[in-house]
């Protein structure tokens, strides 16, 4: 039988922030992931601390490769703070709840066998709390009419979805040029396929420190490799089956070449800045 005891170990948490959390309407997934935080900062009477996501899906029982969506949707949402200082990540909790961009009130759900994206839903919900929609048929009208359009824009792309970056407000021309500054490279932030996989990554719920990291590693392990280089692409560099390993992947330390100009440099510097032996004889 379980007997939890405040001896063993508990975690302090103010009324307050309590009282504000527990007015948030959230997902199962994220209150599970904002436990583990208050957990892992509160519970060792920390602020910040380094949370991986192997530990969020052990401590939390979510799929790994869900963790980044519903973790940066908080972020997003001002509830829980990240900082990042040489690939090293940490968490806590936004104890600001003012700045939390988070709905308090009910929403209305659709059911779940009209497929339509959480956007439509709380589109659906906004009207009819103001009247709008007052019916279960005019919701369900409602969701048949504007339910490819909506589609078109979250989970896909049209030709003329592809011309802007306004919907989702995906940084394109960033991350792509962020890339071509670390490969030389001249990939355009326009092409279709390009524009597919960044979105892609997105809905996983990376981020564009996420993109730039993966850029970052994979340029310092292949920019100098005459036969590995040419997959420094968005092709490669997105492609689902690898992102993630990328992202986790440190930046690799290169060897310095023993008779590289860096070197000759430095140990003509150590010979000129040798002691004078006439003058210690």
């Amino acid at each position: 039988m379980a007997s939890p005891q405040l001896e063993n170990g508990h975690t302090r948490i103010s009324n307050e922030l309590i009282e504000e959390l527990s007015k948030l309407q959230l997902s199962g997934n994220q209150w599970r992931i904002i436990w583990v935080i208050l957990r892992k900062t509160y519970g060792y009477n920390k602020k910040m601390d380094r949370i991986s996501y192997t530990q969020f899906a052990e401590m939390t029982g979510i799929p790994r490769k869900n963790i980044p969506r519903e973790l940066n949707t908080l972020i997003d949402k001002k509830v829980v703070l990240k900082t990042e200082d040489t690939y090293i990540r940490t968490y806590g909790i936004n104890k600001d709840y003012s700045k939390w961009e988070v709905s308090s009130k009910l929403r209305t759900v659709l059911k779940t066998e009209d497929r339509v994206s959480s956007k439509l839903r709380t589109k659906v919900s906004s009207e009819l709390s103001q009247g709008v929609l007052k019916t279960e048929d005019n919701k369900r009208q409602y969701t048949k009419d504007n339910k490819d359009n909506i589609q078109k824009t979250i989970c896909g792309f049209g030709e003329k979805d592809l011309k802007t970056e306004v919907p989702l407000g995906i940084p394109f021309k960033e991350i792509i040029d962020h890339l071509n500054q670390l490969t030389g490279k001249n990939f355009k932030h326009t092409t279709k396929t390009t524009k597919q996989a960044i979105h892609a990554r997105w809905l996983d719920g990376y981020r564009l420190d996420d993109f730039k990291h993966v850029h970052t590693v994979k340029s310092e392990e292949w920019k100098d490799d005459s036969k590995m280089s040419q997959y420094l692409c968005p092709d490669t560099l997105y492609r689902p089956s690898k992102f993630e390993k990328y992202l986790n992947q440190m930046p690799v330390k290169k060897q310095e070449d023993p008779f590289g100009p860096e070197t000759i440099r430095k140990n003509r510097e150590a010979y000129n800045n040798r002691p004078n032996e006439d003058f210690l004889s």
